[in-house]
């Protein structure tokens, strides 16, 4: 199961709530500085877990 959620929940309590209960989620977002970081970060600890 996957939870889709739209840009407009973007912030970090929708987020947190998500979390909490432990679902999977995608959520489209602005590709800022910060997300951009954030996914440079995902993929070196893929590829260093994998």
């Amino acid at each position: 199961k996957l939870l889709l959620v739209d840009r407009e929940f973007f912030t970090a309590g929708i987020i947190s709530v998500i979390k909490q209960k432990h679902l999977k989620f995608l959520m489209p977002a602005k590709k800022t500085p910060r997300i951009k970081d954030a996914i440079l970060q995902y993929c070196t600890w893929i590829y260093q877990n994998s």
